[in-house]
C-alpha cells in the first residue's frame, strides 16, 4: 500500500528512508481533496523526540480521538520496525513514550 490508500483530507507520514532516498515523483493530483504528505527522518533522534513530546503535551491539554492503531512501547522499537515490514500489516504503528520497561524488558535494549 502507498499513497493510493490516503482518503480525502487524510495524511500520509513517510518514515522509510529507502522511499525518500529513491526520490520518486509524487504527482500533484495526490494533493487534490486536501490530502497531505509528510516525511520524518528518524535518524535525528533529538528532533523526533521533541516533536513527539509536543504532540503528547497537546493531547494532554486538548484530548482528541486517536485512530485505531498498533501501540508499541518506545523501548521495543525494533519490534515496531519488524511489524512495519510485514506486507499484510494494516493501520498505524505508534510508539508509546508513557510506558516504562520492566527489569526483564530492559535487558532486551541494545547497548
Amino acid at each position: 500500500a502507498g499513497l493510493d490508500v490516503v482518503r480525502p483530507y487524510g495524511r500520509f507520514v513517510e518514515i522509510g528512508m529507502r522511499d525518500m532516498l529513491s526520490d520518486l515523483n509524487v504527482g500533484l493530483s495526490f494533493f487534490l481533496k486536501n490530502r497531505s504528505l509528510h516525511s520524518i527522518d528518524l535518524s535525528d533522534e533529538t528532533a523526533f523526540c521533541e516533536s513527539l513530546r509536543g504532540v503528547a503535551e497537546e493531547h494532554k491539554k486538548n484530548p482528541f480521538d486517536l485512530p485505531v492503531c498498533n501501540t508499541v512501547p518506545w523501548y521495543r522499537i525494533s519490534d515496531a520496525y519488524r511489524l512495519m515490514k510485514k506486507p499484510d500489516r494494516i493501520g498505524s504503528i505508534v510508539l508509546s513514550e508513557f510506558s516504562k520497561p520492566t527489569p526483564k524488558e530492559t535487558l532486551l535494549l541494545p547497548l
